[in-house]
This record gives structure tokens, sequence and C-alpha cells, in this order.
């Protein structure tokens, strides 16, 4: 599908040819050099003739004219590199004062509840964040969408600081970064029908889009998160909790962002639901080769989705790394007490 892939191309960027599936020749820094040659490869047309001239295309075919697939190791365009953080968080602080006692006698305190954080999140990757209630994820999480204002720290989105951008200015760039809730039926506004809803999220970026390219864009948002486009009259009181959290993803797709934040987006939804969504955000990945951030109470359910994890305490990062290396050789007590929390089967073997 060709979600995200119909604005122009950005400076320093090349564009691509639709096919007639809808899919896209892409060689901006979302795909690997190597996916894109393959494609290339594959679908004939101006895009194939173009990366046919690439420097890369040509250093893999020494002479023979064969592809470069079997010689040419996965480097990256110049200037990209698969290792670029697209999300660049340091040393973030986000505090509240609260007062107890009288109004004459009481005193105040400050509750850190983000507290020196510095995140990179990778281009293309499923980071995730997990720790107990209270610890300060949504918090973080609010104020990557600069739902709340940090007291101190940067927060870098594809080379520009947020927290220096006024709100007008963080209204047009939230475009490009998309948060799902918790909980979908409070996010979607009970008077609007799913057509209005994601033509609303659409018209975000496409305010002249036409009346018959918005039915299309809305028909194909539904189909992507596996719900049936002749529902889109319907009101999210109509549907299951598993199918307005398919909404809520759709509309956070609308407006064509780079990057996604998912909130405990399935800890409300029952278990086989949960894999359902879990199986469709990997799968909005794999197509759309979005960034993001997967946030959890649950280690066993960021294991299966994330490709690396932080582990969240008290408003700080104690812990970080590859998904499958955390959990096999976690460092951190806090890490060790989470670990063990997942429930087992009887019998299940300790980790």
């Amino acid at each position: 599908m060709s979600l995200a892939r119909d604005r122009p191309p950005e400076h320093g960027k090349t564009g691509g040819r639709k096919d007639g599936r809808g899919g896209q020749i892409r060689t901006d820094d979302i795909l690997l050099p190597k996916q894109a040659l393959y494609q290339a490869e594959l679908r004939p047309g101006p895009g194939r003739e173009a990366l046919r001239r690439h420097p890369l295309w040509q250093a893999g075919i020494p002479g023979s004219g064969g592809s470069p697939l079997a010689t040419l190791a996965p480097v990256p365009l110049v200037g990209h590199s698969p290792a670029v953080a697209y999300l660049e968080i340091r040393d973030l602080h986000t505090h509240f004062s609260k007062r107890s006692g009288g109004l004459l006698g009481g005193e105040t305190r400050t509750i850190r509840a983000v507290d020196g954080v510095s995140i990179d999140v990778r281009k293309g990757e499923i980071l995730g964040l997990v720790g107990e209630s209270g610890c300060g994820k949504s918090t973080l999480s609010r104020t990557i969408m600069q739902l709340l204002r940090p007291t101190s720290g940067t927060i870098r989105l594809d080379g520009t600081e947020l927290t220096r951008l006024p709100s007008d200015a963080v209204r047009r760039r939230r475009l490009d970064f998309q948060m799902v809730f918790q909980d979908p039926y409070a996010s979607l506004n009970p008077r609007m029908t799913v057509f209005a809803t994601l033509a609303e999220a659409i018209r975000q970026r496409h305010p002249k889009v036409a009346k018959d390219e918005l039915t299309r864009r809305v028909n194909e948002l539904m189909e992507t998160v596996g719900l049936n486009p002749s529902q889109q009259r319907k009101y999210p009181h109509e549907f299951s909790g598993g199918q307005r959290q398919r909404i809520a993803i759709a509309r956070a797709l609308a407006p064509e962002p780079k990057l996604v934040i998912a909130d405990e987006p399935v800890s409300a939804l029952d278990v086989s639901i949960q894999s359902q969504i879990l199986n469709l955000l990997k799968k909005l990945r794999a197509e759309l080769g979005l960034t993001m951030i997967f946030i959890s109470h649950d280690l066993g359910v960021v294991r299966y989705l994330a490709d690396r994890i932080l582990v969240m305490y008290r408003g700080k990062i104690v812990e970080e790394g590859e998904a499958e290396q955390l959990f096999d050789s976690p460092q951190n007590d806090y890490t060790r007490r989470l670990i063990a929390s997942i429930p087992k089967l009887v019998g299940q073997p300790q980790p």
C-alpha cells in the first residue's frame, strides 16, 4: 500500500514510482539500499533504470551484468546510515510540583516523573519501553509528543529541536509523529463516524484533497488495519475494543507519520485481540518502514515486538539492550524482577 509515500520528495531524497499494486520504489533512508535494489530488480520501469545507474548497483556487478544482491553488502546510501537516530533525547527532565498540607502550613515537593532520560531511536526500528505503572513511561511519551513541556533537556526529531518550537509550529511538526493511546474509546470522538475521524486526520496533511481521493484514502487505511471499508459510516460505540484500537491506529497513520508512539495499546484488550494488534503493528512496520516506540508494563509483550528494550524505573532508564540480549543476561536487579514476574506455565523453567 502507498500510505506515507504520496508526499513530494523531501530535500536530499529521491521520490519513487507507484506500481499497479499501490507500492512504490523508495530510495530514501527508510529502506536500506539492498532492499531498494531488490525492489528495483523485480519492478520494471524508470525507477529500475535509475537505480541500475547508481554507483552502488554498478559496484555490485563486476563486469558480469548480473544482480548485485549476492555481492553487495547493505552499506548505506551516501549521507545516510541505517543506524542514524531519527529521534534523539538528551538529559530530559519533566517535573511536577505537589503541594501537601493546609493553605498556610503546607509544603511543596517536586515529583521527578522523568529524571534525566537520554534515548536514541533509530530509523525503522521498534523501541520497547517497559516499566511498572507509575515509573514515568506515559509522562515520557507525552513529553516527546509535546503534550507536556519538559522542565529541561532536548528532544530532536529528524534534526528539529522540538522543545524550542512555538505551539503552532509543534502542531504542524506533529504530523510526522503520532500517538496511539491506551484507551481507544476515550481517544475517539463518539460523535464522529470512522470516515469523519480518518478524513479529518488526512486533511491535516492534505487540506485540498479531492473528495474521491479522500474516500480512496479512507478505504485504504481501513483495509490496512484489517477493517471493512463498508463500516466507515459507523460510530465508535458500534465496534468492539479491538476494532476501536484498529481505528485509533488508522487515525495515527492518516497524516503519514514517520514515528508512531504506542502507549500501552493492548493492555486493555483480551489476550487473543492483543496478539492481533501486535501482529498488525509488526506488519505496518514492515510495509511502511515506520519507526515506533512501544510502551508497556508487560515485558513479554515488548519482547515479542521490539528490536531494542529500555527499562524505566522511577523516572530513569536503568537498563537498555537488544531484546534477546536483555532477556538472556539482564544486568539490573529491577530488570531481573520484571522478567521473573512474567506469568509462566506450571513446570516451565525460570529464566
